[in-house]
């Protein structure tokens, strides 16, 4: 129990609190290539709310767990990206925010670094998409915003557009051979019902 500073075989440095020979409270640990932890620590684990700053410029601040980065967070890159949201394992996951420098950004769902479900993204220019995500691009229903507001509903796939759809009549605009392709079995089970009638 208290406080004391350790240095580890690799060089590294821990200054802070122990209990039972394990680093347990508030703690600064510091790597020889200059990156630091400045946070809570449990039983020898980074976790609770923590800062961690790497040797390249980039900063994370905010929750982690089991050392690694869990909950909520920001992580500000060296290159001037940011992304603002949930994580689990070290990986963006869960609703966010990501912008880049040149003003592009990002706002919706990720799963494990990947854009992943409902997203809108928006260029410097004005213009927008709204709509589904799939391993990182634009897949499925979507909505186009052009730089002087007008709005365009259609459809993408693998982050290309393939289809406007026209009136909002979206069942017209969709080719028959398409919606099968995307067919789930709970979807098969009710068109092969329809059709017996």
């Amino acid at each position: 129990h208290g406080k004391g500073v350790y240095t580890h075989q690799d060089g590294a440095q821990y200054n802070g609190e122990w209990q039972e020979d394990l680093q347990h409270g508030f703690g600064v640990e510091i790597w020889p290539d200059g990156s630091r932890y400045e946070g809570n620590f449990v039983k020898g684990q980074k976790q609770g709310k923590g800062k961690f700053y790497w040797c390249d410029g980039s900063i994370y601040e905010g929750d982690f767990l089991d050392s690694n980065i869990n909950g909520f967070g920001i992580y500000r890159w060296a290159d001037g990206r940011y992304y603002k949201g949930t994580w689990k394992d070290n990986k963006m996951h869960g609703k966010g925010e990501f912008e880049w420098q040149d003003g592009r950004k990002y706002v919706g769902e990720y799963q494990e670094d990947i854009k992943e479900g409902y997203g809108v993204f928006e260029w410097p220019d004005g213009r927008k998409y709204k709509g589904m995500w799939k391993n990182g691009k634009q897949d499925g229903k979507g909505i186009y915003v052009s730089m002087n507001g007008e709005e365009k509903e259609g459809e993408w796939l693998n982050g290309k557009r393939i289809k406007w759809f026209v009136n909002d009549d979206t069942f017209k605009a969709v080719s028959y051979t398409h919606l099968r392709a995307h067919e789930t079995p709970e979807h098969l089970v009710c068109r092969l019902l329809l059709e017996k009638k």
